[in-house]
């Protein structure tokens, strides 16, 4: 047990089942090289953080990467950090928003896959 010490881990892997913060204030996993890569490498999952404004993304095994915030069974979750991607099934379930300018209202949108296999970006009604 190491305390009240930093470790340079420099290069290497850490390889742990379980890993567990202790002590006083918040925890926090910093990422300091920003960016996804192309599969998780040999994992099931790894997460990384890209885009700007910085959004946290899971990567499979099988190469696919979303952001965490879309596989969220709960809860609304808006990814609407720059242009509007297309709609497709990486990003299904996902909301969107154009927001307003001035006196323009915001338009809410999600992406929806049809009975045919297509995906939409469909807008959601506002009631005041």
């Amino acid at each position: 047990m190491v305390q009240g010490q930093v470790i340079d881990f420099g290069e290497r892997e850490i390889k742990a089942r379980k890993m567990t913060t202790t002590g006083r204030g918040p925890s926090s996993l910093g990422f300091t090289n920003i960016g996804c890569p192309a599969s998780a490498g040999g994992s099931k999952v790894e997460y990384c953080a890209q885009g700007s404004p910085l959004s946290l993304f899971q990567v499979t095994s099988s190469g696919e990467s979303r952001p965490v915030s879309s596989r969220s069974p709960v809860g609304f979750q808006d990814a609407s950090i720059g242009p509007k991607p297309p709609c497709s099934a990486a990003n299904r379930s996902t909301f969107y928003v154009e927001k307003g300018s001035d006196n323009d209202a915001d338009k809410p949108l999600l992406c929806v896959k049809d009975s045919k296999n297509n995906y939409y970006w469909i807008q959601l009604s506002m009631v005041p």
